[in-house]
C-alpha cells in the first residue's frame, strides 16, 4: 500500500503538489493525468524520494520513504501472477 499524507511541494509561489490524503492499495491501477506543469512528475519524484517535500510524507508498506530506503527492497507481487 502507498499512503500519501499532507504532501506539499512548492517552487517559489507555484504550488506543485498539495495532497491532503490518498491511498493506493496493492493491485490498484491508477492513471495520472494533467496539463504540463501540473505536478505529475514532481509527485513521482516525491514518491521515490528523489525530491524532498516541503511538508507531509509518502509511506510505502509502512515505511516512510524519506526516512528509510528499505522500501526499495520490498518484494513486489503482481495481482496478475498465477501460482
Amino acid at each position: 500500500m502507498i499512503t500519501i499524507d499532507k504532501l506539499k511541494k512548492n517552487f517559489g509561489e507555484k504550488i506543485a503538489v498539495d495532497i491532503e490524503h490518498y491511498e493506493i492499495n496493492q493491485g490498484d491501477m491508477l492513471g495520472l493525468v494533467g496539463n504540463n506543469g501540473a505536478g505529475k512528475t514532481t509527485l513521482f519524484r516525491l514518491m521515490l524520494d528523489l525530491l524532498k517535500a516541503d511538508d507531509g510524507k509518502v509511506i510505502i508498506n509502512d515505511i516512510d520513504v524519506s526516512q528509510s530506503e528499505d522500501w526499495k527492497t520490498l518484494p513486489v507481487l503482481s495481482s496478475t501472477m498465477v501460482f
